[in-house]
């Protein structure tokens, strides 16, 4: 696999940092990728600086854990460090609710406790009108975790996170449909919750899909590569039936209203995009990687009275007003289509504040 790209070198960039007060490039024309990196690499070496926030959420920890290990082919020792203390921060958080299953969720800090009473949560229920306990082990959170894990074992050598990695994985392992929504895919369920038992949301099994792609970079083992195939099976499915929206087609949700659900591109579509091309490379598949092109061009030019009427919260791929970082989603696939590069570049000029996502989204190899 192609992990490295272009830089200052490491002892460049840091001469930078410790002699200018250079905060990032400034607002203007689109720039390469290769120059964005170069302008960005000051930035991006004081963000490794920065201690971890250990009560930041799973989705936080693991976006700035994905930069670091994007960065290690150019800055080194400094970035496998960082994404190490990041992984083992996660490892540490890996069964909040106490149930002694391995798996991530929503953060307790931010989210809390919102529903019919201590410990239960409103916000993840999707329609319907049960909750989950507040420490709900979630696929969205537990493929993001067990990304970072595999790709920080892969940059360090580190086995307790292959270890903790492969156990989401086996404690995971039955949380969805085989079969769904065609013969051979599988589709994982949000949660491990048996409220979500039978609804199906894309992000979500795409999410699960790269994690299984990254472990079989790390270990060759077979079962994790087949769990993949069948996910990127299931949005091929998705993607030929034309289905633009947040939810899968076998989702009842979306079966109750087919037409709108189909519609309803948002700002989940990119991670499938991104999950895909992650799965289609590792395992070298064409196939899966044009589908995430086609998933990633549908969000970028999506022209319908709903999209141009959201806010950029829901849909930031517009560039005539949407400035936040969700805007570099396309940045994910610049190296696959080109109008993802070209939307890329024209949002990293109008960026004027770098999250960890958003440099990761240009860094990424």
């Amino acid at each position: 696999m192609r992990l490295g790209h272009g830089l200052l070198s490491a002892l460049a960039i840091s001469a930078m940092v410790a002699s200018t007060g250079y905060v990032g490039p400034a607002v203007g024309d689109p720039r390469s990728v290769e120059e964005l990196r170069s302008d960005l690499a000051v930035v991006a070496g004081r963000r490794l600086e920065q201690t971890v926030d250990t009560r930041a959420s799973i989705n936080g920890l693991a976006q700035s854990c994905l930069l670091a290990v994007a960065l290690a082919p150019s800055f080194g020792e400094p970035a496998r460090k960082k994404a190490l203390a990041i992984a083992h921060t996660i490892i540490d958080r890996a069964d909040e609710n106490g149930d002694g299953v391995v798996g991530w969720g929503v953060n307790r800090d931010a989210d809390g406790a919102s529903c019919a009473g201590p410990g239960t949560r409103k916000g993840l229920t999707w329609g319907r009108t049960t909750c989950n306990s507040v420490g709900t082990e979630y696929t969205y959170q537990t493929g993001l975790a067990m990304t970072c894990l595999a790709r920080t074992f892969l940059v360090t050598g580190d086995t307790r996170s292959l270890e903790f990695a492969k156990r989401a994985v086996d404690e995971s392992w039955r949380y969805g449909s085989k079969d769904t929504p065609c013969p051979g895919c599988f589709t994982y369920w949000p949660s491990y919750s048996p409220n979500d038992e039978g609804r199906f949301i894309r992000n979500m099994n795409v999410a699960m899909g790269m994690g299984m792609a990254w472990l079989f970079e790390a270990t060759g083992d077979a079962r994790y590569a087949a769990r993949a195939r069948a996910i990127a099976a299931s949005e091929h499915f998705e993607v030929g039936h034309g289905n633009r929206g947040y939810l899968g087609v076998a989702d009842p949700q979306y079966r109750a209203r087919p037409a709108v659900e189909s519609a309803r591109t948002e700002n989940h579509l990119p991670l499938v995009a991104k999950g895909l091309r992650d799965i289609g490379t590792v395992l070298q598949s064409r196939d899966t990687i044009a589908d995430a092109v086609r998933v990633m061009d549908q969000w970028i030019e999506c022209d319908d009275r709903r999209c141009r009427e959201a806010q950029c919260r829901n849909w930031a791929g517009d560039l005539s007003r949407c400035t936040t970082h969700h805007t570099l989603y396309s940045c994910w696939l610049k190296d696959e289509s080109a109008t993802a590069l070209g939307h890329c570049t024209r949002a990293a000029a109008r960026i004027g504040s770098w999250t960890d996502l958003a440099l990761w989204l240009v860094f990424e190899p």
